[in-house]
């Protein structure tokens, strides 16, 4: 990690031009992370990761709400990161025994960026908050940067692996889906899945020749042991090893939550089902989504495309018309289509037969420049059925 630039590290012979050409200037950012939810978390990582990426000579400095366990652990992620520094916002600990889910203070009067003026100020040349740092602007920026397991640790999370059972010399894929038992969303069950169809996606991945890991939390259904079958969802405050066991997937399959963006962190071939939103998909062929099915009182079977079409893929537009229109139903995924997306991502990672290696990051000359504002798009490739 880099030192973060200050004024008093110019020479006095050099002007402030070229700013990230020359390592006398680098390029400055700060990003002022609100965001304590694990998937928005990691996509803003990711965003001012690929956005450092575009400089030659660059510091990057965040400044994030440390309230939940994985928060300083999403920090590591990042090699470009230069210094991750926590709001002094954390509750003191003889409330947090209360429970991990009391909504946390608000964080807009701690979040002061501090002087710009003085000498021993840092300089930053471009401020990035979270709702900037989104995952649709991460596919805007192109090339995205792949995340990295923290070097420090790669060799112990690995060994953690094995010791849970996941076999070094054969391939694996990865799995999860939202239940309401989480205690950062507890009763919400928008973004729920069938937990029987994943426990038979289980079978399906073992027959395919891999084995099948279940990302999660303590608290989730239990699904029946088998050999081949791997349950890291009893692991408290795992995000760590969860993070491990992504990183080194074959394929990952999950739900609308937060391990999809974690796939896509590490740059894993991947597939969201039950999508209930649209946006939040980069890295161009490694993931494709296939949204929950709605039919609607005249009868009218609304999937992927046609779901859009209609305005119903937006989980509060939906809601609404669910209440205001009696006759809606809305159907998850079953076994059998959760078996075909495992069968067409186990084709498409053919050359992955055992561990993944880590992603490479994009090479090639770096423009040293970056426009703003982003032209937003929402890519949806869909799986069709």
């Amino acid at each position: 990690m880099a030192k973060l630039f200050k004024k008093l590290d110019l020479p006095p012979d050099v002007k402030l031009t070229d700013v990230g050409v020359r390592p006398e200037r680098p390029f400055q950012i700060l990003g002022l992370l609100e965001t304590i939810t694990l998937g928005d978390l990691v996509a803003n990582v990711v965003f001012l990761s690929t956005l450092a990426n575009k400089f030659d000579h660059v510091r990057l400095h965040v400044k994030y709400r440390d309230l939940r366990p994985y928060c300083r652990e999403i920090m590591s992620l990042s090699p470009w990161i230069d210094l991750a520094e926590p709001f002094p916002e954390r509750w003191p600990a003889f409330i947090r025994r209360f429970g991990s889910n009391i909504k946390p203070p608000k964080a807009h009067n701690q979040m002061a960026i501090g002087a710009q003026k003085g000498k021993h100020n840092y300089i930053y040349d471009m401020i990035i908050t979270s709702p900037m740092a989104s995952e649709d602007g991460i596919h805007a920026l192109r090339d995205p940067v792949p995340l990295r397991l923290p070097e420090d640790r790669t060799e112990e999370l690995r060994a953690r692996l094995v010791a849970h059972g996941v076999k070094p010399d054969r391939w694996f894929a990865v799995l999860h889906y939202r239940e309401s038992t989480y205690q950062y969303r507890s009763g919400s069950a928008d973004r729920n899945n069938d937990p029987a169809a994943f426990d038979d996606l289980v079978d399906h991945i073992i027959a395919l020749g891999g084995q099948a890991v279940r990302l999660g939390h303590p608290g989730m259904a239990a699904f029946r042991p088998r050999e081949g079958f791997v349950d890291l969802s009893t692991v408290t405050d795992g995000f760590l090893l969860h993070a491990a066991a992504i990183s080194h997937a074959r394929f990952a399959i999950t739900g609308p939550s937060g391990p999809l963006i974690l796939a896509m962190a590490f740059a894993v071939p991947s597939s969201m089902v039950d999508a209930v939103d649209t946006g939040g998909i980069w890295g161009d062929g490694l993931t494709d989504i296939l949204t929950h099915e709605v039919t609607t009182p005249k009868g009218d079977i609304l999937r992927n495309a046609s779901l859009l079409e209609s305005g119903l893929l937006d989980i509060d537009i939906l809601a609404a018309r669910v209440k205001a229109e009696p006759g809606y139903r809305i159907r998850k995924t079953t076994s059998d289509e959760l078996a075909e997306v495992a069968t067409r991502l186990y084709r498409r990672t053919s050359d992955c037969s055992a561990w993944r290696p880590p992603a490479v990051v994009p090479t090639g000359p770096k423009p040293n420049q970056v426009g703003w504002p982003l032209k937003l798009s929402y890519p949806m490739p869909w799986i069709d059925l």
